[in-house]
């Protein structure tokens, strides 16, 4: 399951860290964001194998980057 890259974005840094901890156990290459614009950002730059998305955060929302 190695090189599989997930990325968790969540204004909670503590939720970011609960879930990538369960990932990267599994074997998941993880990157975590707390706002929608640095993880729209970094998906442009190096797309990742799945999103993992908070609806309500600083910059731009979970709905707003699913449109984008």
């Amino acid at each position: 399951m190695s090189g599989k890259l997930i990325y968790i974005a969540d204004d909670e840094v503590n939720i970011c860290n609960i879930i990538k901890s369960f990932f990267v156990k599994e074997g998941y290459e993880v990157e975590t964001f707390t706002d929608g614009r640095s993880i729209l950002e970094a998906f442009k730059a190096k797309p990742s194998d799945m999103l993992i998305i908070d609806i309500m955060m600083p910059e731009m929302d979970g709905y707003s980057l699913c449109s984008s």
